[in-house]
């Protein structure tokens, strides 16, 4: 009995031993746990560059994490479209893994816009009518981007002035026509009579259509109208001013024996208007009288000497013999 318990009583000690030693290991083991510090958390930085548009600012991001949406954000700008973040040569997308620190670069693309043609006519104003006539060969075909403003512009012609005209928007089928109308500009000539009278001191008329004045009309006394200096041009072409040129008349003095008993002959004097003379000597004879002198009429009484002076008027005369 004593035995048995005495084998009792040292399985207890083993049992304690043990139970002492692990104790003593889990207790070492808890300790040196304890000893050792929490690693930090590591990050990076994402920096984002670009030539157009608004990029984000610096952002850090987890180590070994993958970007989002959010995080590669499409920016806008202008005349450009938007190709992507890169780095150096590679394109970056969505699930991208940060085990660095980064530089973003925005990629662009220009837009070209979309070009159309659009017609650019001209119309003239007809010389006969009001109506306007295209000139063919001053239609013009341009080019300008869809949906913005044609850029037509008015020709500079001789003699014409261009209306106001209004540019269209240009559509992308090439039907887009400007239509630009000119006036004919008035022509005035300045007609300087220079005494003479029987016609208007001006005329005028549309440009380029034709010029006519009659000049039969036209009167100055003891002078016939001989031309324009400068010459009349055929049509309108600029305002101008012409001077009537004369020519003096030329008249015949004729010499009346006013005798049927005078014998003798006289030449006849050709005398222009304006021009003083000395009368021809008288050469005719009558029996039984002597010359008295010249009458401007057969019964009138004298009016000039023999070799008178003489100023001829605006018509020929005839001088009568006083015996």
């Amino acid at each position: 009995m004593k035995l048995k318990s005495f084998w009792h009583y040292a399985l207890f000690l083993v049992l304690l031993q043990t139970l002492f030693f692990a104790s003593c290991s889990i207790s070492s083991s808890g300790s040196k746990s304890s000893g050792i510090e929490d690693e930090e958390e590591i990050y990076y930085t994402v920096t984002y560059s670009s030539e157009h548009g608004t990029p984000p600012g610096v952002i850090k991001v987890k180590a070994d994490t993958s970007l989002t949406d959010e995080q590669l954000p499409e920016l806008e700008a202008d005349g450009y479209t938007f190709c992507g973040w890169y780095i150096e040569s590679k394109k970056v997308s969505v699930g991208y893994v940060v085990s660095k620190n980064i530089n973003l670069i925005a990629l662009w693309e220009t837009i070209v816009p979309e070009i159309a043609e659009y017609k650019v006519r001209h119309y003239l104003q007809d010389i006969e009518t009001s109506t306007y006539i295209e000139d063919t060969e001053l239609c013009e075909t341009l080019t300008g981007t869809i949906g913005n403003k044609t850029e037509a512009a008015a020709k500079d012609i001789t003699g014409f002035t261009v209306q106001e005209f209004s540019q269209v928007v240009i559509a992308s089928d090439g039907s887009s026509v400007v239509s630009i109308y000119y006036d004919r500009n008035t022509i005035i000539l300045t007609l300087e009579l220079d005494g003479g009278s029987g016609i208007a001191t001006s005329v005028s008329g549309k440009y380029g259509s034709s010029i006519s004045i009659n000049t039969s009309f036209l009167t100055k006394d003891g002078y016939a109208f001989s031309e324009w200096s400068p010459s009349l041009p055929s049509t309108f072409t600029e305002n101008s001013t012409h001077t009537a040129i004369w020519s003096a008349n030329t008249y015949t003095l004729s010499f009346n024996k006013n005798n049927d008993s005078a014998t003798g002959t006289m030449q006849d004097m050709s005398i222009t208007y304006g021009e003083s003379v000395v009368l021809t000597s008288c050469t005719y004879e009558c029996s039984g009288y002597h010359f008295g002198g010249w009458a401007i009429s057969a019964d009138g009484n004298v009016s000039y000497a023999d070799e008178a002076t003489f100023l001829i008027g605006t018509s020929d005369i005839t001088l009568y013999t006083k015996w």
